[in-house]
């Protein structure tokens, strides 16, 4: 044990046998990986279990990547920690973490100087929601059918529907005037915006998110785990900890009710009815919760939630830009003619209610004549 990490015994000095906590000793960057390394190493060596780890889901994590490989050189750059008696594995990517880095692009546009780049969070928001839906609705058979599916979107965006589908309800530039960027005026950012897609949808990339798994339950026990054990407090090795992360892997694998059991009955305590009843009860939620949640009409409530929640606090934005008071640099969105529909999901979070900064209008609102065919 490092002696700069155990405070347990004064600087220079050896520490002596005593049960230290201390878990990591590296950055906080590296634990993620670190720790998905030694989860892979566990379960191939559990001769027990007897399973061998053949594809790994995670997010786009390139360290996490690079070091669950096993080490073939002694460049710097090949940083693979993986035991060469375990056998390599297929890794990929989550669908909703590549979307999320595709649209981080498109957020680093937004937030560029006007000189680099126009598009504004609003444009981005539209792309993030363009690009999700058809990396969820699009035909995985082939990857040629994969990539045809985010062909249309930058030239949608850019008021360009030749190659839309039925998705697309503005078949002519005519009846789409005034709701789309123009792709002559905004040529320099219809371009960076194609180079983005056409950089995430290259065969080698679609390959990684050609399958059907997700990380969704592992946020979810991440999510779990908060509640027992929260981040804003210190746990590192603790039996605490230990203990909290076992009631979380436990309720979620077998239930409340078989947890408990299984608990009580390995200390020889025998769960009276009552409690049993109750167990049951937390399970059923459970139950009931996840299949709602998994529901149709779930989603599209929480849809329509956000929606009208959005809409009355555009309503307070029309009513200030007539009544003259504007926003200030800050501001992620403000209204124009097509802030009317539902693609936006955010609203600004700095409304200034004096006119400090005057009125700031979206530019297409001054290019609602110019057409793009």
């Amino acid at each position: 044990m490092s002696l700069y990490y155990c405070s347990r015994t004064p600087k220079g000095e050896e520490p002596g046998p005593h049960n230290c906590s201390i878990n990591f000793t590296k950055g906080a960057g590296a634990m993620e990986s670190v720790s998905i390394l030694e989860c892979v190493e566990e379960v191939s060596y559990d001769k027990v279990s007897n399973v061998q780890l053949v594809t790994l889901c995670i997010d786009r994590d390139a360290t996490t990547a690079a070091l669950c490989r096993h080490k073939k050189s002694e460049r710097k750059t090949d940083v693979g920690q993986l035991p060469l008696d375990i056998e390599e594995f297929e890794i990929v990517l989550d669908l909703n973490h590549w979307v999320k880095a595709l649209a981080k692009r498109f957020f680093q546009m937004s937030r560029a100087k006007k000189s680099v780049s126009r598009l504004d969070g609003f444009d981005a928001h539209r792309l993030k929601r363009d690009c999700s839906a058809a990396a969820h609705q699009a035909d995985m058979s082939t990857l040629i059918t994969f990539k045809a599916a985010f062909l249309p979107i930058a030239p949608h965006h850019f008021n360009i529907h030749v190659s839309c589908g039925d998705w697309c309800t503005n078949s002519t530039s005519e009846s789409s005037k005034g709701k789309y960027r123009c792709a002559e005026l905004w040529e320099k950012e219809y371009k960076a915006v194609t180079a983005v897609i056409e950089e995430f949808t290259t065969p080698k990339e679609l390959k990684l998110i050609q399958h059907d798994l997700s990380t969704n339950p592992n946020e979810a026990m991440n999510k779990a785990n908060c509640r027992r054990a929260p981040k804003d407090l210190f746990w590192a090795g603790t039996d605490s900890y230990k203990y909290r992360c076992a009631v979380t892997v436990g309720q979620l694998s077998v239930g409340h009710q078989q947890y408990y059991e299984r608990v009580f009955s390995s200390i020889g305590i025998t769960v009276n009815p009552t409690t049993n009843a109750m167990f049951d009860r937390l399970d059923r939620i459970d139950v009931i919760n996840r299949k709602r949640k998994q529901s149709f009409e779930y989603k599209l409530k929480r849809s329509q939630t956000s929606n009208a929640n959005w809409r009355g606090n555009l309503l307070g934005v029309r009513m200030d830009l007539a009544a003259g008071k504007g926003y200030g640099d800050k501001a992620a969105i403000v209204a124009g003619p097509m802030a009317g529909t539902s693609d936006i999901k955010q609203i600004s979070k700095y409304r200034v209610r004096t006119p400090k900064f005057g009125i700031h209008i979206l530019p297409w609102v001054l290019e609602s004549q110019c057409i793009s065919t």
